[in-house]
């Protein structure tokens, strides 16, 4: 029972993005299952697919790899290859790849994923939306701009069928479909974008949260498109107080915003 609210708690503290104290939480859930030889090899697997994203969001893509890779040999050893645990596991791989620079291997990794959500999951449209979101977000780094956009559009349109328009997946995609329009050079649209990604945000969790921090930044950057440097220097400079709050001064995120001033 222990180990089962300890790794409940960790998804908790994920999905609000406290990653520190999820890590923290699920390292303890995984050594209880791998010290008592658990044979639920599927939670095994759960925690370590959860597990290496926390350690991907914090800067440690090295170790969130082989997290992931473990997390899908069990799924693939234990459970059919159309397994909705096979069809998540590749696209948190996925994520690390397209974190580590590794691009094509991202996308290859993440049209695996959909297609298995959409061949055998597509009653729950929302797990559809979430690998289209990954999918399209992949396209983004590989500079295939329009396509990202129709696949992050895609999603958003089946979030917003199925959640509230003040839901956080809304404002993940939104934020994403924001950063792609300021890409193909539509300032005003991404703008409008990310005002409302964050008002979402804003509405969902406190004034200091880290998505609060990554939505700042890349209105940030359209400011600075727009050639409004000042209002983009204090969304920059708020942005690096929020991730310094979060993460403290050495986090990957700082140093990306730090670039951009």
């Amino acid at each position: 029972i222990k180990v089962s609210i300890t790794s409940k708690l960790g998804y908790i503290h994920y999905y609000l993005n406290d990653y520190i104290k999820s890590q923290k939480l699920l390292e303890e859930s995984l050594a209880n299952l791998n010290e008592h030889a658990s044979e639920d090899q599927a939670k095994i697997a759960y925690v370590l697919m959860y597990l290496g994203d926390v350690y991907s969001e914090l800067g440690n893509h090295g170790k969130a790899k082989d997290l992931c890779e473990r997390s899908l040999t069990i799924y693939k050893q234990h459970f059919p290859n159309d397994h909705v645990g096979v069809a998540r596991a590749l696209a948190y791989l996925g994520n690390v790849h397209r974190r580590l620079g590794e691009y094509t291997k991202a996308r290859d990794l993440c049209e695996k994923s959909l297609e298995i959500y959409t061949n055998h999951f597509s009653g729950n449209p929302t797990k559809v939306a979430w690998a289209l979101a990954h999918l399209g977000i992949t396209y983004k780094k590989l500079k295939d701009y329009e396509k990202a956009k129709d696949l992050l559009e895609e999603s958003l349109a089946t979030y917003k069928d199925n959640f509230s328009e003040n839901h956080p997946r809304v404002a993940w995609v939104l934020a994403h479909l924001g950063h792609v329009h300021s890409k193909l050079g539509n300032y005003e649209k991404a703008k409008s974008l990310l005002d409302h990604s964050l008002t979402i945000y804003n509405n969902n969790f406190s004034e200091n949260h880290v998505r609060v921090a990554w939505v700042t930044s890349l209105l940030a950057s359209v400011y600075k498109n727009l050639e409004n440097y000042e209002k983009s220097k204090s969304l920059f400079e708020r942005s690096i107080f929020l991730y310094e709050k979060n993460y403290g001064k050495n986090h990957i995120e700082i140093a990306y915003i730090v670039r951009s001033l």
